[in-house]
C-alpha cells in the first residue's frame, strides 16, 4: 500500500494531533494572504506619500541603506525598543516594493521572499503583531496563536497532547472569529472546522480511500509541507546551540526511521548531516564521557577508545555493540593496526586526551611496563579525519 507507513504513523494520537494542528496553521495562512497583501499595499502607499525620502517614482540605482527610512519604519513598530530584522529587507527597493517594507516586521529568514504567498503563518502573524497598521486587530489573540505555533513547530517530538489541542483550538477559534469579516479567513475557518471533525483514521486495506481533508493523499501533502517548515525552522541559518543541534538530530532520526520520509527528504537529510558534522568538528570534540569501550597498550601508552559527546553535540553511537567489543575496521585502522589486545587492567590515569576520530574520543594513558608490546612493531599514530 502506497501510504502504509503514513497509516502506521497516524496510529499515534500525539502525531496525528500535531499534523492536525499544523493543518490549521496552513489554512490560516491561506486565509490571511490576500488580506495582508492588500493592507500592506495601503500601508506602503501611506508611507510613500508622507515620507519624502521614500517618495520616488523608481527604485534606487545603488544598494543604499537610507537611515531616514529606517526611522520611519521603526516608528510604526509596536515595540519601538524591539529588534527589527533589517537583514530581511532590500532597502533600495523600499520606494517601489511594498513587501520589502512588510518584511521588516517579520522574523529572520525573509530576505528572498517577495510576497505574502511565500510566507508561512508565523511570518504573517508576526507582521500583524508588530506593524501598527493592524492595531485594530486584538494583539493578545494574535500573540496567543504565535506562541502555540512556536510550541508546535519548535517541538522535535512532533507530538501534542489532547489537552494542548483543546487549548489551541479555543485560541485559534477566537482569532478566526475576530477576523471573520475577512473573506479568506471566513473560508479558512470553515475548512478548519470540517477538518477537525474528521478522524484521520487509518485506512484499512481493501477498503476504498476517500478524497478531501481526510484522504491519505491529502494528509501526506500536509505532512510534507509541515516537515519542510520544521526543517526550515531547525536549519534556518542561525548558529546551532547544543539544544538546537540535539533537536536537529532527533528530526533526522525520525525521518530516517520511516522509509517513505527518508526517500522524500533525501536531499534535506544530506544537508542535515552536513550541519551536524560541521557543528561537531567546530566544537572540537574535546569532551570525553565515561564508559571505556576498549583499550590497548601501544609503546608504553594505553589507548582508550570512548564515545565522544563533543559537548553534547555528537550523539553518534560507536560501532561496538558492548563494552570490550571489537571496533569497526574503519575506526580500528584510524588508531593503528596494532591495537588488538583489549586489556582494561592496563589503564591508569590519562595524561593526554585527543580529539574526535570517527565518533570516538581517544585518551592516551601511561601503562605498566609489563604490558608493553614488542618495540619492533610498527604502530601508526591516530589522526583526525574529516568524516567525523
Amino acid at each position: 500500500m502506497v501510504y502504509e507507513e503514513l497509516s502506521a504513523r497516524l496510529n499515534e494520537t500525539g502525531y496525528k494531533n500535531w499534523l492536525k494542528a499544523g493543518y490549521c496553521l496552513l489554512k490560516l495562512r491561506d486565509g490571511l494572504e490576500g488580506f495582508i497583501d492588500e493592507q500592506m499595499r495601503r500601508f506602503h502607499g501611506r508611507l510613500i506619500n508622507s515620507n519624502p525620502a521614500l517618495n520616488r517614482e523608481k527604485r534606487c540605482q545603488i544598494r543604499c541603506r537610507p537611515k531616514g527610512n529606517q526611522k520611519e519604519i521603526r516608528r510604526h513598530h509596536t515595540n519601538r525598543a524591539g529588534i527589527i530584522n533589517w537583514g530581511n529587507c532590500k532597502p533600495w527597493l523600499w520606494p517601489c516594493e511594498h513587501w520589502e517594507i512588510a518584511k521588516a516586521y517579520m522574523p529572520r529568514g525573509q530576505m528572498d521572499v517577495t510576497g505574502a504567498s511565500q510566507c508561512d503563518a508565523a511570518a504573517l502573524l508576526n507582521l500583524i503583531n508588530f506593524c501598527d497598521h493592524f492595531s485594530n486587530v486584538d494583539q493578545r489573540q494574535v500573540r496567543q496563536v504565535i506562541q502555540r505555533r512556536n510550541e508546535l513547530m519548535h517541538s522535535c517530538e512532533m507530538r501534542v497532547s489532547a489537552q494542548w489541542m483543546e487549548q489551541y483550538e479555543r485560541e485559534l477559534q477566537s482569532l478566526l472569529l475576530a477576523l471573520r469579516q475577512v473573506p479568506g479567513v471566513a473560508t479558512a475557518a470553515q475548512e478548519i472546522k470540517e477538518m477537525l471533525s474528521v478522524d484521520w483514521s487509518v485506512h484499512v486495506p481493501g477498503m476504498d480511500s476517500t478524497d478531501g481533508p481526510g484522504s491519505e493523499q491529502h494528509i501526506s501533502e500536509v505532512e510534507t509541507e509541515l516537515l519542510r517548515e520544521l526543517l526550515l525552522d531547525f536549519g534556518g541559518g542561525e548558529p546551532h546551540t547544543e539544544q538546537s543541534l540535539e533537536d536537529l538530530q532527533r528530526l533526522r532520526d525520525f525521518l530516517k526511521s520511516h522509509r517513505d520520509l527518508e526517500e522524500r527528504f533525501h536531499a534535506e537529510l544530506k544537508t542535515i548531516e552536513g550541519s551536524i558534522n560541521q557543528a561537531v568538528h567546530a566544537d572540537g570534540g574535546s569532551n570525553v564521557v565515561t564508559g571505556v569501550i576498549t583499550s590497548s597498550t601501544v609503546k608504553g601508552m594505553s589507548v582508550n577508545i570512548q564515545s565522544s559527546t563533543s559537548s553534547g553535540l555528537n550523539n553518534r553511537q560507536p560501532t561496538p555493540s558492548a563494552v570490550g567489543a571489537e571496533p569497526s575496521s574503519k575506526s580500528k585502522s584510524a588508531i593503528g593496526s596494532n591495537i588488538g589486545a583489549y586489556n582494561h587492567s592496563n589503564v591508569v590515569a590519562p595524561v593526554i586526551q585527543g580529539s574526535d576520530v570517527f565518533g570516538y574520543s581517544i585518551s592516551v594513558n601511561q601503562a605498566p611496563a609489563a604490558a608493553l608490546p614488542d618495540p619492533s612493531q610498527n604502530v601508526k599514530e591516530a589522526t583526525p579525519s574529516a568524516e567525523g
